[in-house]
């Protein structure tokens, strides 16, 4: 009798175990991620048991602004919406989009943005900290005595929700 209960058990653990590890290589990750052992290990950028989370969703929301007198551009607030596509892509509503370089440094790579009716070619660099976001973009071409780009635009908030 105890040897059919230890058969029992032995096939029981087998199934749970076979049954676990299929539950990652059913969804294979949402191919953002691999299987390992039963569970997903999510590419850099991605998380949760199936790896379909992104990493930029924490950032989206509404920002109230704590400006700099000297840039160009006076708001109070700011949207930021996320990319579906580029898990470590935020974006400003009718500004640039910023890139997530480390869970905390952002680049606003070279692109076209309108500003004050006008097409400009910026580039910039930001952060996020504690909820709140900071960033700063000037214009390709336009360098201080040092030959940094000199910043038209800053923006500095607390996210809001």
């Amino acid at each position: 009798m105890l040897k059919n209960w230890h058969y029992f058990l032995f096939i029981l653990s087998s199934v749970l175990t076979l049954g676990c590890n299929n539950l990652c290589k059913e969804n294979g990750c949402n191919d953002k991620g691999y299987c390992y052992d039963g569970a997903c290990i999510c590419d850099k950028w991605y998380s949760g048991e199936d790896c379909s989370l992104q990493f930029n969703r924490h950032y989206e929301g509404d920002y109230i602004a704590e400006l700099d007198e000297r840039a160009r551009v006076s708001i109070d607030s700011l949207k930021i919406l996320v990319h579906h596509s580029i898990p470590n892509r935020i974006y400003a509503l009718n500004g640039p989009y910023m890139d997530f370089v480390t869970d905390s440094t952002l680049m606003i790579p070279e692109q076209e943005v309108l500003i004050d009716s006008n097409w400009m070619t910026v580039v910039g660099s930001g952060k996020f900290n504690l909820n709140h976001l900071q960033f700063r973009f000037g214009e390709i071409g336009i360098n201080d005595a040092m030959g940094d780009v000199v910043s038209i635009f800053s923006f500095s908030g607390k996210k809001l929700n």
